[in-house]
């Protein structure tokens, strides 16, 4: 294996070392690489499946290979892997171009089209495997001379101005954003609205006003959330696309505040406190450096760097601490860094192309689906309410669960519709707020509160209102007070279970569907527990179902927007 690279098979050598001093490491000029892409990922591949080789990097504009390699391998084996595996390149695409001339039939090109089809697809999974470099590994050495800067002179006015020309400016690519008027409007082309906009009509026209005037608020109410679901997301990905205006640079031997987008790779980063990072660099000093990362990794608190050399190549981006990212913010100590990407090949320009083209649009999708469907129940709970009370069934309903009574029944049932009252919400409201579920969490809490004391206020102002009386079908065994539409207990509890469900099911996502599922029974079983005791109507129960669904939308939109606000750094 340790073929001197003189007597290499005389293709005439395709591939010549032009650094070998550093042990491990060496880089080779290749022979037809040059504006090759393919060549370039079949190289990676194929070099990186081979044992003792730690790192392959190849680029097909300067027709360079940098190999990372176990001490013990030698330059000269690494030179004649390089070689074989161009070798074999070339006849695979010879053999490519026979195959293609040489088959007449369409049978044979289909078959052709598969091969080589089931080829890129096996090219582009190696290729995924290189899209982000893993610079936390390199050491600082190594890092500076990949890209023949220096970290006490910098670069050159002459050498940033040909990387500028070369790789383009610093920016993040433009995202094109929905107007006002074009969200709105969406709101109203779902199948549920359609379909409660047709009721309201029927309703209308049969004289239902009151009827057709609870079905269009449950309409406007949910255009009001989706509108304001839909804008917020939109805001987000109009903030996270801000290319700042400066950055410290070193650049011939002297500090320079230059505009971000003119930053290059190779450049030496100063950061300071207050700093906006303006692209991915590797740390070389850091001086209780400390960086707020919300913005792409969702953290709250600040991370503390290092420019020590990571020892584990497979780690998470956000575990890369001797790294900064663009569109992050320096939030104490001090740094100095060398720029490894710029632009396009960010790692916060690849995750707002995967939030505004993938990520976003995804969430929105979903989001936009949720509420179809929360929509629909809404609609379906309202249509259930007029329905019950048009045709007559509250009494009939209530009297075939009278036929349940029984002692024992009697007790479970009181048992669960105390986990409604309004005096119980709140004490568990307040006793969760203060407990281990909303530490550190300061907005989840107020949120919760929040929730519960609009929620009984809204409720209380909706029985006013409506001011129905209360059944009187038999002796009841608990006293109530107040009128009877809608229903405080079932209102109340599916605000309040319900967002302490979406709590939970934020903290445990493993159990997020039994968590949502335990929310339900219990909601419902308070709700029956109503009817059973016989102090409520079903049409009660039902619009204070509907109404709880609509308040607890309402609430978890207010939080989200919080989060996302906090989640991005200030522009400027």
């Amino acid at each position: 294996m340790n073929l001197p690279v003189d007597k290499l098979p005389n293709d005439n050598l395709l591939v010549r070392p032009i650094h070998t001093a550093v042990k491990g490491r060496a880089r080779y000029k290749v022979k037809g690489l040059h504006q090759e892409e393919a060549l370039k990922k079949y190289l990676e591949c194929k070099l990186s499946e081979e044992d003792g080789i730690a790192q392959v990097r190849a680029n097909h504009v300067t027709g360079n290979v940098l190999v990372i390699f176990h001490s013990d391998i030698s330059t000269n084996a690494i030179a004649l892997l390089l070689q074989g595996i161009i070798l074999d390149y070339r006849k695979e695409v010879g053999k490519l171009s026979i195959k293609t001339v040489e088959s007449g039939t369409a049978l044979e090109k289909a078959k052709n089209l598969t091969i080589n089809q089931q080829k890129l697809d096996r090219q582009k999974a190696c290729d995924r495997e290189q899209e982000i470099t893993p610079w936390h590994v390199w050491s600082v050495d190594s890092v500076i001379t990949e890209f023949n800067t220096s970290p006490v002179s910098g670069l050159s006015s002459v050498s940033a101005r040909e990387k500028l020309k070369q790789y383009g400016l610093n920016v993040l690519p433009q995202t094109t954003y929905r107007s006002k008027l074009s969200i709105l409007l969406e709101q109203f082309k779902s199948l549920p609205v359609a379909f409660l906009t047709v009721a309201a009509g029927l309703s209308l026209a049969t004289g239902g006003l009151a009827d057709a005037a609870v079905i269009l608020g449950v309409v406007v109410t949910n255009a009001v959330i989706g509108y304001a679901t839909e804008s917020q997301s939109e805001k987000i990905i109009n903030k996270t696309s801000v290319n700042k205006s400066s950055a410290l640079v070193i650049r011939d031997s002297n500090l320079q505040e230059i505009d971000a987008q003119k930053v290059v790779a190779g450049d030496i980063l100063v950061l300071k406190l207050g700093n906006y990072v303006a692209a991915d660099a590797r740390l070389i000093e850091a001086n209780r450096l400390s960086i707020d990362e919300s913005a792409l990794f969702g953290k709250n608190l600040p991370v503390v760097k290092t420019s020590e050399t990571l020892t584990v190549q497979d780690i998470p981006l956000d575990r890369r601490v001797n790294m900064v990212y663009k569109g992050t913010v320096v939030t104490g100590g001090q740094g100095v860094a060398v720029v490894v990407a710029t632009g396009e090949d960010t790692l916060r320009s690849k995750s707002q192309a995967i939030l505004s083209q993938t990520s976003t649009r995804q969430q929105l999708v979903r989001v936009t689906g949720q509420r179809v469907l929360i929509s629909g129940v809404i609609g379906t709970l309202v249509l259930g309410t007029l329905l019950l009370h048009k045709y007559g069934l509250d009494a009939k309903i209530l009297l075939a669960i009278q036929k349940l009574h029984a002692p024992i029944s009697d007790r479970i049932m009181l048992g669960i519709t105390y986990l409604g009252e309004p005096g119980a919400l709140l004490l568990i409201c307040l006793g969760l707020g203060m407990g281990p579920l909303f530490d550190n969490r300061r907005p989840q809490a107020t949120t919760l509160a929040m929730a519960a004391l609009s929620s009984f206020s809204l409720n209380y102002w909706l029985k006013m209102l409506f001011g129905r009386a209360r059944p009187e079908l038999w002796n009841r065994i608990i006293d109530v007070s107040l009128h009877s539409f809608p229903s405080g207990h079932a209102m109340m509890s599916t605000v309040i279970y319900g967002f302490l469900s979406y709590m939970l099911a934020k903290q445990f996502p493993k159990w997020r569907r039994q968590i949502f599922i335990s929310a339900a029974v219990l909601i419902a079983a308070i709700g029956f527990s109503r009817l059973y005791l016989g102090v409520h109507w079903p049409t009660d129960v039902v619009a204070g179902y509907a109404a709880g669904l609509m308040w607890l939308i309402v609430c978890i939109l207010i939080l989200e927007m919080q989060q996302q606000y906090r989640s991005l750094p200030e522009a400027g």
